[in-house]
């Protein structure tokens, strides 16, 4: 079964849609940060998806039928935007992670002050 797999660049998210069931997402939403694509170029994605999908069923049936080798074509992206991240997104999250270290860190103290005071 062919289905798309789309990379999110502002969340790094990805999803997949496929040829049966993308009548679900017909807007080209993230379903993880609810950025979109735009409505031309998720259509030309969807137009694309289907002409991949029939080369590959006229490649199946030229195999099945006409006792052709058999060969399947598939299309891979390994451009610079490779599970890119936002970098302002990424940034406030490291922040943040770095603040609940240090409250963890803090607390931690307050707990050793406790125990030692007999308390």
């Amino acid at each position: 079964m062919a289905f798309l797999k789309i990379h999110c660049g502002y969340c790094g998210g990805t999803w997949d849609v496929y040829h049966k069931v993308r009548k679900f997402n017909t807007t080209g939403r993230c379903p993880h940060c609810d950025s979109r694509i735009d409505d031309a170029t998720w259509a030309k994605i969807l137009t694309a998806y289907d002409a991949m999908n029939a080369v590959n069923m006229e490649l199946h049936t030229n195999h099945e039928f006409k006792h052709m080798p058999w060969f399947e074509a598939d299309y891979i992206n390994d451009g610079k935007f490779k599970d890119a991240k936002n970098g302002a997104q990424v940034t406030a999250f490291e922040n943040l992670l770095a603040k609940a270290d240090e409250i963890e860190n803090t607390v931690r103290k307050m707990l050793e002050g406790k125990e030692s005071n007999g308390r």
